[in-house]
């Protein structure tokens, strides 16, 4: 609360942002130039949520003017390796990005849930979401030099991954428990002016793109739970894995869709 209010006395014109752990779908979200209004915001609140407040990213890289995050869905497995989802999406907002009005959600707060109350929701883009492959495009349109496959994604993977080694000791299981286990996170970022990615947060219980979800459930079989299954009949020298000639070529038929990649 202090550092909050210091950082305010020696830069006026930040623009903060608050959010509560207790909040989803991006019910509680907060921005605001009075980091007064924000603690009151916290102190009206129940005592058992967590609150952060942080600087709000007031220039973001914009598509056609409008705010936009990314959305990257990562699995982590049993043996603590982390896979990236190779398609995921820009939900984007329904009006234009401007600082005059700090209220408006629809500028501000690019959550499914708050932008589908728009009334020009889905005017731009069906279900205001792009693809990785359309985000990309629209950089080369907006004579961007950067791209998003060699510029952007390398640096969520490497934000992913830092995520995950800070927080082994927590999440890893003891070897010796004999449990193993994988789980489908939701990484959020945001891209700057700079080209620069930000981590927003993590989700333990991501929504998905319902066009994405039938290969994303077979990605998860075969990165998630397959290789588990693999170990076990490796260990077994009296155990023959055969793939019969119907499954390997179901297999080649399914190597075009997305799937997750090992980071």
């Amino acid at each position: 609360r202090g550092s909050l209010l210091k950082a305010h006395e020696r830069d006026p014109s930040q623009i903060w942002i608050a959010k509560g752990s207790a909040g989803a779908k991006g019910d509680g979200i907060k921005v605001s130039r009075d980091p007064e209004e924000l603690l009151r915001l916290v102190d009206s609140s129940d005592k058992v949520s967590a609150w952060v407040i942080s600087k709000y990213i007031d220039q973001p890289m914009l598509l056609e003017g409008r705010k936009f995050d990314i959305r990257a869905w990562v699995l982590l497995d049993h043996a603590y390796r982390c896979h990236i989802f190779q398609e995921g999406v820009a939900r984007t907002s329904s009006y234009e990005y401007s600082l005059e009005d700090l209220d408006n959600r629809f500028q501000h707060i690019t959550n499914h849930c708050i932008q589908v109350g728009a009334a020009d929701y889905g005017k731009f883009e069906e279900g205001n979401e792009l693809s990785f492959q359309q985000v990309d495009d629209h950089f080369m349109a907006q004579g961007c030099r950067s791209r998003f496959y060699e510029d952007v994604f390398p640096q969520m993977q490497k934000i992913i991954s830092t995520a995950f080694s800070a927080a082994r000791e927590q999440l890893e299981l003891p070897t010796e428990s004999g449990l193993r286990s994988f789980q489908l996170f939701g990484f959020d970022f945001m891209i700057d002016s700079q080209l620069k990615v930000w981590l927003i947060e993590i989700n333990g219980s991501p929504a998905s793109r319902e066009l994405l979800l039938s290969s994303m459930s077979k990605g998860i079989i075969q990165s998630g739970i397959l290789p588990l299954f693999a170990e076990v009949e490796n260990s077994d020298p009296n155990h023959l894995l055969v793939q019969d000639s119907t499954r390997s070529a179901q297999n080649e038929k399914d190597s075009s869709m997305p799937i997750f990649l090992p980071i």
